[in-house]
């Protein structure tokens, strides 16, 4: 897990690249926080690992098993 989590793009850049958006839904990963247009969303951390990946991928086809490994960290083999 630790690997991946270091694998994993990082972005060192200005303030605005560290937020990811789909429509009005805007994700702050500085602050941690998530926005829906006005409206602040409270989520659990898995809830906020999930809605994360899911932005950083967004476009993408992703299987069960991709989601498993990088939100839950369950490895299949």
């Amino acid at each position: 897990a630790r690997v991946r989590a270091l694998s994993r793009p990082r972005s060192s850049g200005p303030r605005g690249n560290r937020t990811l958006s789909a429509g009005n839904l805007v994700l702050d990963r500085d602050a941690k926080t998530d926005r829906r247009g006005e409206a602040d969303i409270h989520l659990t951390a898995t809830e906020y690992r999930l809605l994360e990946y899911l932005l950083r991928n967004k476009n993408r086809v992703l299987s069960r098993i991709d989601i498993l490994e990088s939100v839950w960290d369950i490895t299949f083999n």
